[in-house]
């Protein structure tokens, strides 16, 4: 007999006893997964002097245990269950000797340390076991029900829809189909090959929808929502999640939504919390391309985004507009590594509004952006501000701004810090600029934010429409600006104001011909920007390295043979460059001259 102590107790809890069925009670289950089973469980209050007596407790919430000890013993793959009810008290476990089997005891439920693989494929059913690619389940009602934390529902090769296999509606709610995962021990959803498992949605419900879940991984998988006629007010999103915290997306390839659905775009996290996009692609939109709305702790990494100038439709609707990625009622969250390409006539750019807090958008590039390529702007002079956002290494190339904007525009937000930003070739309106800095909020009838503010540091203009620089004085930033070490050239007026105003000023402007020699992503070696900004740091941005977490790497972005950003597997027709030459992750290098053109891959 053996003892182990484990304390999942609170303060003062009573220490119990644990008799587990000797080993002469397990039965073998040859059809299931789990090869054996403990068919009692014996606790014995041990608290008080004196009290011997036991209780048999009815097999009821489930815990799996993995021992290597115990697989030999029985000489074959062996996953042992007890079952327990959840109890907060500090415990002996005593096991017959006969299997020595060290383990945790974890006293919620359920808990699954030995984690299983199930299967599902198109050409599958329900009546299967689930466990090999020879015998997958059918449909998403019935596998998310049967997964635990630990799980991974393996997506096979094919197209899954509403009518045939269903699509991922995952509610870890009260009344849900589908529980929590845990910190060490998530729940996954993963194509077998990536971007092969095609979800592809009729319109009528998501491809993807989750609710109150925690602790989920979703891997490899590709989505895709079509047009269909739903009420005023309905939403649809491809993917859409909700209500939820912990959750990664990794590798996904988002295409198109219902546009009959008013208000909604591509890909949308709400009300939620510590939610990670990375290494995925998003195509067409009428509205956000990706969207964290009302959250906290999102963080989009490595990802590219194309709205295609999707066209509306008869008799859907008409709300189009901001066309980006975007933290929208959102706080403490992370862009990093993220490109928003156009064709200046749709995707605008990477935004931030109203009530954002703490916000940083790190290493990350505007191409051909319609309005601007990076809009900060407040919703309201005392509330629904933007407030402490930080930009870093950004650049915003061609930006279409008829509405003589630029490819940074900040409209009333509080305590912006931009730091070695390059904005190039803004153009539209005969007032577009590379940087302009508003006190009005947007959306408030031209309100000014009393304490709106803004610091810029090693900032390149080059080649904007009219000015590489516009703090606009007649609507002034009241809570202070400043901007240093600051290279505007090859504009009608390359710093307005020339000088400064009452609340704010240039330091170390200059206007020098930066010779990029057509490198747009970094500041070459031969630049005069190299070494001209704060303590010898370049003046514009580099992309060269990744983001991780809000910290810069040492860990290249840029594939070092091809010069490729990190896209992720192409799919015929939706990513490939055959079909797009000109709108797509995979050679979107090619557009921002790395590794072409005479700039070498950095």
């Amino acid at each position: 007999m053996r003892n182990y102590f484990f304390n999942q107790s609170r303060e003062g809890a009573p220490s119990l006893y644990i008799n587990v069925a000797p080993a002469a009670f397990f039965k073998s289950q040859s059809d299931s997964k789990d090869k054996a089973l403990f068919s009692a469980v014996s606790f014995t209050n041990g608290a008080r002097e004196g009290n011997k007596k036991s209780e048999h407790w009815k097999l009821k919430d489930r815990i799996r245990l993995k021992d290597k000890t115990a697989r030999d013993s029985f000489n074959s793959p062996l996953s042992l269950q007890c079952f327990f009810r959840p109890v907060k008290s500090a415990f002996f476990i005593q096991l017959d000797g006969i299997v020595p089997i060290l383990f945790a005891l974890i006293l919620f439920n359920p808990i699954s340390v030995w984690a299983a693989t199930y299967y599902i494929s198109p050409s599958g059913s329900d009546s299967n076991s689930g466990t090999s690619t020879s015998y997958p389940w059918r449909t998403f009602n019935s596998a998310i029900r049967k997964l635990r934390p630990g799980d991974t529902l393996v997506l096979m090769n094919g197209t899954y829809t509403k009518s045939t296999t269903g699509l991922l509606n995952i509610s870890c709610g009260s009344s849900g189909n589908a529980v929590n995962g845990t910190a060490t021990q998530p729940i996954t959803i993963a194509a077998q090959n990536e971007r092969q498992a095609f979800l592809q949605s009729d319109g009528s419900v998501s491809a993807l929808k989750m609710l109150y879940c925690s602790y989920w991984n979703i891997q490899g998988l590709r989505f895709e929502g079509d047009d269909y006629p739903v009420s005023s007010g309905t939403q649809v999103w491809t993917v859409w999640i909700l209500y939820s915290k912990n959750i990664n997306v990794r590798k996904v390839l988002v295409a198109k939504h219902n546009r009959y659905s008013n208000n909604v775009g591509t890909f949308a996290i709400s009300y939620s919390d510590t939610v990670l996009v990375e290494d995925s692609e998003i195509y067409y939109s009428l509205r956000h391309l990706l969207n964290c709305f009302s959250s906290q702790r999102c963080t989009f990494r490595r990802i590219y985004a194309n709205a295609r100038s999707f066209p509306t439709i008869s008799g859907g609707t008409t709300s189009v507009g901001d066309r980006s990625v975007a933290f929208y009622v959102s706080s403490n969250s992370i862009m990093e590594n993220v490109i928003v390409e156009g064709d200046g006539k749709s995707s605008e750019g990477m935004q931030i509004h109203d009530s954002s807090d703490g916000n940083a958008i790190l290493g990350s590039i505007a191409i051909n952006a319609h309005y601007n390529g990076f809009r900060l702007d407040s919703r309201g002079t005392t509330s629904h501000l933007v407030t402490n956002t930080v930009l870093e290494n950004v650049v915003a190339l061609n930006t279409n701004d008829p509405g003589g904007f630029g490819g940074i525009y900040q409209q009333g937000a509080v305590n912006t810090h931009v730091t070695n930003a390059t904005v190039l070739n803004s153009y539209g309106s005969p007032g577009t600029t590379g940087i302009k800095v508003d006190g009005i909020c947007g959306n408030c009838g031209g309100a000014i934010v009393p304490n709106a503010s803004f610091f810029a540091t090693n900032i390149l203009g080059t080649n904007n429409k009219w000015s590489g620089v516009n703090v606009n004085s007649s609507r002034p930033t009241k809570g202070g600006w400043n901007m240093d070490y600051t290279n505007a050239v090859y504009h009608t007026v390359n710093f307005v104001p020339t000088t400064g105003d009452s609340y704010g000023s240039y330091t170390n402007k200059r206007t020098v011909d930066p010779q990029l020699d057509n490198c747009i992503v970094y500041i070459p070696s031969g630049s005069p920007m190299k070494g001209a900004g704060e303590n010898g740091a370049d003046i514009g941005a580099n992309i060269i390295y990744r983001y991780q977490g809000g910290f810069l790497t040492n860990q290249k972005l840029w594939n070092q043979t091809t010069g490729q950003f990190p896209c992720g597997a192409v799919v015929s027709g939706v990513n490939d460059d055959a079909t797009f030459p000109s709108s797509s992750c995979i050679n979107v290098n090619e557009r921002l001259n790395v590794g072409v053109n005479g700039c070498p891959i950095p």
